[in-house]
């Protein structure tokens, strides 16, 4: 009956246990409003800017696939455009229209994974959900 009753004791500890250790883990979690106060001005323009980008970005691209051959160049020069000036520096010292895309592609790419971790980073843990 010892082992038994140990068993009892060792279980309603464990359990006693977890759910302290649970109600610690929301006693830190921000409220709602807490996150929405750290979501600050400059991020939503940074956000919204971020778009309108992404916005001409693929209505050149549109462009680009149904341009003639002598307007594909000012076509991918305006994408480059886009970009801030190192960037720009960098892609124009390609020497062919089919590299400086690649390189447009892969920027294009690194920024939308730079976007997605930083939406991550702002979601709540899981037991904050």
């Amino acid at each position: 009956m010892s082992k038994f009753k140990l068993t009892i004791w060792i279980g309603c500890g464990t359990v006693v246990l977890l759910v302290a250790t649970f109600g610690l883990l929301r006693s830190q979690c921000p409220s709602a409003a807490e996150r929405a106060n750290a979501i600050k001005m400059e991020d939503v323009e940074n956000m919204a800017k971020g778009y309108q980008r992404a916005q001409r970005l693929q209505q050149i691209g549109r462009q680009l696939e149904s341009a003639p051959p002598a307007e594909r160049d000012k076509l991918v020069e305006a994408m480059i455009n886009e970009f801030d000036s190192s960037t720009q520096t960098r892609i124009r010292a390609l020497p062919t229209r089919g590299e400086r895309l690649d390189a447009i592609r892969t920027e294009l790419e690194k920024e939308n994974a730079a976007t997605v971790a930083r939406t991550k980073a702002m979601e709540p843990y899981f037991w904050c959900r």
